[in-house]
C-alpha cells in the first residue's frame, strides 16, 4: 500500500504525557495547519496504554481530528524498531521522513517544513514551532472548562489584587524514576530568590501557591502573609489549577510544561514570569524552550 496516495496530505500527531505536553503539541498541529494546510489529525492511542495521565484538550475550545486505528497502522508500519526488535529494520520501509520521532529537545526548524504524508512522535516543547500564531492558538485554548463555585469566589475576590502564581510540582518528580532522574524537583532556594523578585518589582502582590502536595509546601517553603494556597481536591484538580494560575498576574514556575502554559496564556500586561534557570538534571539547554523576556534565576 503507498501511504502517499492513501493519505497524501495528513499528518498525525501523537498526543502523550500530561496537559502541558498535550498543549505542545496542539499548538504544532496549529501552525501546521494554519501554514502549510495540511490536514492534521490526532493519535490519542497513546491515553489507553497507560493510567496515570489522561486526555485533556477537551476541556478547551480547540477542535481535534482524531485519527483511526487504521490511519495509524498504516503509519507506524515505518516506524524505525529499537532494542531486540531493531533487526526488523532490515525487513520492513523504515522511513523518517513518514514516521518522525523528536531526535532531541531543542527546536528543529524542519519539523516545519516537513511533508505529509508524516507522523510527527515528540514533545516539541518550544514556542518556536507556533510563534507565528499566537494568537490563533490562544483563541482555541480559551477554556470550555468551568471553575468551580469556589474557585469562581476566589477570582472575584482578587479581581483587586495583583496576583502572582506560584507553581511547586512534586508528585511524579518524586516517585517516577524516569522523571527525577531528567527533571527533578526545584530547590527551595528558587523560589524564596524568586518571590524575593516579584517583591522588588511589584507593589503588595498576593500570591496564589499551586502544587501538587500543598501540605509539604506549607511544611517547607516561607510565604509573605499575602499567600493563599489552592486546596482543589475535587477530580478535575489539574485543570482547576491550570484555570486559576492562568489568570494570575505574574508567574513563579516550576519546571513543567503545565505551568509553562500558564504562564503563556496568562500574557497580562508587564506580566513577568520567573522560571529556573536549571530545568533539567542533565544540563539540556532550555535557550529554545524559556522566552527571551521570561527572567531567569
Amino acid at each position: 500500500m503507498n501511504l502517499r496516495k492513501y493519505l497524501p496530505n495528513t499528518i498525525i500527531i501523537k498526543l502523550q504525557g500530561g496537559l502541558g505536553n498535550q498543549l505542545f503539541q496542539y499548538a504544532l498541529g496549529k501552525n501546521l495547519v494554519l501554514s502549510r494546510g495540511p490536514i492534521v489529525k490526532h493519535d490519542l492511542s497513546w491515553f489507553g496504554e497507560q493510567t496515570k495521565r489522561k486526555y485533556e484538550l477537551d476541556n478547551f475550545n480547540a477542535k481535534i481530528d482524531i485519527a483511526t486505528g487504521e490511519e495509524i497502522k498504516k503509519f507506524k508500519k515505518y516506524q524505525k524498531k529499537t532494542g531486540k526488535l531493531s533487526f526488523l529494520n532490515f525487513l520492513f520501509s523504515i522511513d523518517d521522513s513518514i514516521y518522525k520521532k523528536e531526535g532531541g529537545f531543542n527546536f528543529d526548524r524542519k519539523i516545519l517544513e516537513i511533508k505529509p504524508p508524516a507522523y510527527l512522535d515528540g514533545f516539541w516543547q518550544s514556542e518556536k514551532y507556533f510563534a507565528n500564531y499566537k494568537s490563533a492558538i490562544r483563541k482555541d485554548l480559551e477554556y470550555r472548562s468551568l471553575l468551580s463555585s469556589e474557585n469562581e469566589k476566589l477570582i472575584r475576590f482578587l479581581q483587586n489584587q495583583i496576583v502572582v502564581a506560584i507553581h511547586i510540582r512534586r508528585g511524579d518528580y518524586i516517585t517516577n524514576k524516569a522523571a527525577s532522574e531528567v527533571l527533578g524537583t526545584i530547590d527551595i532556594q528558587y523560589y524564596q530568590d524568586s518571590i524575593k523578585f516579584i517583591l522588588d518589582k511589584v507593589r503588595d502582590p498576593v500570591f496564589m501557591v499551586f502544587s501538587d502536595d500543598i501540605s509539604w509546601v506549607k511544611q517547607h517553603l516561607m510565604f509573605p502573609t499575602q499567600s493563599i494556597f489552592t486546596d482543589n481536591e475535587c477530580k478535575d484538580k489539574d485543570i482547576q489549577d491550570f484555570i486559576l494560575m492562568s489568570k494570575c498576574h505574574h508567574h513563579i514556575i516550576a519546571n513543567s510544561s503545565y505551568s509553562w502554559w500558564a504562564a503563556w496564556l496568562g500574557c497580562k500586561p508587564n506580566q513577568i514570569v520567573v522560571a529556573p534557570k536549571k530545568w533539567f538534571r542533565n544540563g539540556y539547554s532550555t535557550h529554545d524552550l524559556i522566552l527571551k523576556d521570561w527572567v531567569q534565576l
